[in-house]
């Protein structure tokens, strides 16, 4: 690999540098493919498209979109991401990976409001999980937040005042 050139003045290879450059990419191409699929007749091949893309923050709301276009293509699609999320870690480098956390409590969360026993007009409720995947998706969720250890504090730390 070539050494850069000390000369070179520019800012380059922070530290985490190119993870927010693709982070910050990824984002641009979900909003691309947001954009484009609420405005043209294509929408379901580009919406199935972004949901074969790695999972992202936008991830539940391309398939709620999908859902509206074809119900049956939204059903494949979201077994495809239930399948990837439970396949997922929830830590990435040592760090909590949120954009798996969250679109993990967003699956259930909207699982549960579709499954309520409150009156749900069922028209509405388009985007349907299959009910074993998310039965495995709440086992790791419960899984994993029960064997994160919380750092605890001694007596005496508990006891000492804080300067």
């Amino acid at each position: 690999m070539a050494t850069r050139d000390p000369r070179d003045k520019r800012i380059n290879g922070g530290q985490n540098n190119a993870v927010y450059i693709l982070q910050n990419e990824s984002y641009l191409e979900n909003n691309l493919y947001r954009l484009a699929a609420s405005r043209t007749d294509t929408a379901v091949a580009i919406l199935k498209t972004a949901l074969e893309k790695p999972l992202s923050n936008n991830t539940f709301e391309q398939l709620n979109r999908l859902s509206e276009k074809d119900q049956s293509a939204a059903t494949e699609a979201a077994s495809s991401v239930i399948k990837r999320v439970i396949a997922a870690n929830y830590i990435r480098d040592g760090q909590p990976d949120y954009t798996v956390i969250s679109l993990s409590n967003q699956i259930v969360e909207h699982y549960i409001g579709a499954s309520s026993s409150t009156p749900i007009d069922d028209a509405q409720v388009k985007l349907r999980f299959d009910r074993n995947d998310v039965q495995a998706l709440v086992t790791k969720l419960i899984a994993s937040y029960l064997s994160q250890k919380t750092p605890r504090l001694s007596q005496q730390q508990f006891d000492d005042p804080i300067c």
